[in-house]
């Protein structure tokens, strides 16, 4: 599975967000409204269960908070 963050302006938000996707499948939303960053998770499009790679899911949660800041790394 190819996960892979990316940077997002979506319309119902004041500031971007950052979209965490699994292979063609958004599996979360990362955003900062207000002081703390909050992680919306969505579903998955077939019903099943997300089994991720609990390190993988971590580097991209913390690239996500990265971006989200302004560190491009």
């Amino acid at each position: 599975m190819k996960i892979r963050v990316n940077l997002i302006s979506p319309p119902d938000r004041e500031k971007p967000a950052a979209e965490i996707m699994c292979d063609d499948e958004q599996w979360a939303e990362v955003h900062q409204e207000k002081k703390e960053l909050s992680l919306e998770v969505n579903p998955r499009q077939d019903g099943q269960p997300w089994r991720l790679s609990y390190d993988e899911a971590l580097a991209a949660l913390q690239a996500a908070k990265r971006r989200l800041n302004g560190d491009s790394k």
